[in-house]
């Protein structure tokens, strides 16, 4: 499969209005960008340290190949399940036609609320999910889609909402991803 590579800004930053964008400018001055943005997964915090192919095409322009799309989808729906101290609304719209192929209608049924209430947490991009609606929404992956597990530990009364990154990458011909509060960036050497 392959898309058309989104340019990335002059320093590595993909949405320079979104929070995370924010928060990269502040971390990259005199750094590069070693990871492949991956903003066709919908999400503006989801970086590859591998498991892609850059491709000059003479009609086309830059393009990207990515190897097993599925798996790398698969993987990205368990980190954001599993991992994610938190979840925002443009994480939900990617879970909803990720994992369940709804469309808001459909989908605001299977979790007790409107096609209102869905479509305005998706749209508000960056913002967090109301507490209660993320913990619905995680129940009902965890009992649909037998991913479970992770998530926010409110042991302590307290969420760590930080601007957090999805780092996602091939291992012994598997996805794997992390989450980190480090830009996935490195020093130039």
């Amino acid at each position: 499969m392959r898309v058309a590579l989104q340019r990335l800004t002059g320093d590595g930053i993909p949405n320079p209005n979104s929070d995370v964008g924010v928060f990269f400018r502040q971390r990259l001055k005199g750094r590069r960008l070693l990871h492949y943005h991956f903003s066709e997964s919908g999400l503006d915090n989801v970086f590859l340290r591998n498991g892609f192919m850059l491709e000059k095409h003479e009609s086309y322009g830059d393009l990207v190949s990515f190897q097993d799309s599925n798996g790398l989808h698969d993987r990205l729906d368990r980190v954001l399940v599993e991992k994610a101290p938190y979840l925002t609304g443009a994480a939900m719209r990617v879970l909803r036609s990720d994992l369940f192929e709804q469309t808001p209608e459909e989908f605001a049924v299977a979790m007790g609320s409107t096609e209102t209430a869905i479509r305005a947490q998706e749209s508000d991009h960056d913002s967090r999910l109301d507490g209660l609606l993320e913990l619905t929404l995680r129940q009902y992956i965890r009992d649909h889609k037998q991913i479970g597990g992770g998530g926010p530990s409110c042991a302590d009364g307290e969420i760590d909402d930080r601007p957090f990154f999805i780092v996602l990458g091939i291992e012994n011909d598997e996805w794997v991803g992390e989450i980190t509060y480090n830009p996935p960036v490195q020093v130039a050497g």
